[in-house]
């Protein structure tokens, strides 16, 4: 089983995604660097024997005047890197999307969306943060391009969604796309999903350009917004 199916408001989220993606890469490409999510702290100081290395990239940093903005708090989950990045996402959003949006109800899973993507991101600047200050094993010439890193991509609400499913409809059965044959349950892919991610944020490199962090913290505030609202649906 999977979402044969398009819901309203993911067809909305798809059309949104896409639209941005295009605009921003083919029309007004001024546009990404101002809506991607930018570390909202002062970055480390560099020692002044450091601020020559970096003084180009300062330079062209002040001239297109990129850092935090508080829009690219909503702006970062609807950008995305390259087109295998949005293809990726949409084919989550369209294949588990509709599903959950059918168990939430419009406006609930629209609101689900977007707290997980604010999760995502919520746990993603705090290990930036906790990069930044605390690390040991990090340089300091490593911290800062920590600090100067940004955060685009809807990934985080869609782990969002893929945990709502393993939560709401445990049992529900998926077919593997090139072996129709082998079914799993969604509860069982939701683990897998999950475990990867840890896996990647445990033993592979700290800062490989993809934001585990941010995957999994979509997954986890998911889990604790559908706890919250299962305990209130019970009073």
């Amino acid at each position: 089983m999977g979402g044969l199916f398009l819901t309203e408001v993911v067809k909305k989220l798809l059309l949104l995604n896409i639209a941005v993606y295009f605009v921003v890469t083919m029309i007004v490409p001024t546009l990404a660097p101002m809506l991607a999510m930018h570390y909202p702290f002062a970055p480390p100081s560099l020692a002044p024997e450091m601020q020559a290395e970096f003084a180009e990239y300062v330079a062209i940093h002040a001239e297109t005047k990129v850092g935090f903005m508080p829009v690219q708090i909503v702006t970062y989950m609807f950008m995305h890197g390259n087109i295998n990045h949005l293809m990726v996402n949409m084919f989550g959003l369209l294949m588990f999307g509709p599903l959950v949006e059918a168990e939430l109800g419009q406006e609930r899973f629209l609101i689900y969306y977007l707290l997980t993507g604010f999760g995502a991101l919520a746990l993603h600047i705090g290990l930036q943060w906790y990069d930044i200050h605390y690390n040991p094993n990090l340089t300091l010439v490593d911290k800062f391009w920590v600090s100067k890193g940004s955060l685009v991509g809807a990934s985080g609400a869609i782990f969002g969604i893929t945990a709502a499913l393993g939560f709401l409809m445990p049992q529900t059965k998926f077919n593997i796309i090139f072996l129709p044959m082998i079914s799993f349950p969604a509860w069982l892919m939701v683990t897998v999903y999950i475990a990867i991610e840890i896996y990647h944020v445990a033993y592979r490199p700290a800062h490989d350009g993809v934001a585990h962090w941010a995957h999994l913290g979509g997954a986890l505030f998911g889990l604790i917004i559908l706890l919250g609202w299962s305990q209130k649906n019970k009073k």
